[in-house]
């Protein structure tokens, strides 16, 4: 499988160089199962100004009414049926996972880093957190696919904390598994396929 990228090279005459030729590139990654594209834009300077914003101060606020909070998870957050996990919740380090109260697919599931970290930059993410909750997701999706074969299409998401879109300040991941792929899975399915029968003995 080759990993394709290319760096594009252009020219501009910049005001703040008195309108001198200067160099531009970019640089363009392919993905190889799909063939989308990625661009990787450079800027000397930070595209956007930064923000004020005070998150820390958000989450003080929010962290008195987060369900997903130590003192409210266990009677807040909803739990899975006992044929596909008995014990409710999924536990896996610090990590719980239960069922998406706002299901998206088939079979849903949250999971927490912690209940405990209410507030978690990217700075203070460390690896075992990053693996348990990872192993949480994976743990759910073995349960679906014992419980419903026919749920074979399966992913985890996240949106960390509100700057990237997520409805809940608490930072946690989100899977799925469902019969139909959606359309990126749907995509990398099919390349995926093309790769292994580009394979020697296929």
């Amino acid at each position: 499988m080759e990993l394709r990228r290319e760096v594009f090279q252009g020219q501009m005459l910049l005001p703040d160089r008195d309108f001198a030729p200067t160099q531009t590139s970019v640089e363009v990654r392919w993905d190889p199962l799909t063939g989308h594209a990625a661009r990787l834009v450079r800027s000397p300077s930070p595209l956007f100004p930064p923000s004020g914003f005070d998150l820390e101060a958000l989450a003080e606020q929010t962290e008195q009414t987060c369900p997903f909070c130590p003192d409210r998870l266990e009677r807040m957050t909803p739990m899975f049926p006992p044929e596909l996990w008995p014990e409710g919740r999924i536990r896996s380090g610090e990590a719980v996972g239960f069922p998406n109260l706002l299901p998206y697919a088939q079979h849903t599931a949250v999971s927490v880093y912690s209940p405990a970290l209410h507030f978690l930059p990217l700075e203070r993410m460390t690896p075992r957190l990053v693996a348990d909750n990872l192993a949480a997701q994976v743990a759910f999706c073995a349960a679906v696919a014992r419980h419903d074969p026919a749920a074979r299409w399966a992913s985890v998401n996240a949106n960390h904390m509100l700057p990237s879109g997520s409805s809940l300040f608490h930072p946690h991941l989100q899977g799925l598994a469902q019969p139909a792929p959606c359309h990126h899975a749907a995509a990398a399915g099919r390349g995926a396929d093309r790769a292994v029968r580009r394979l020697p003995g296929h």
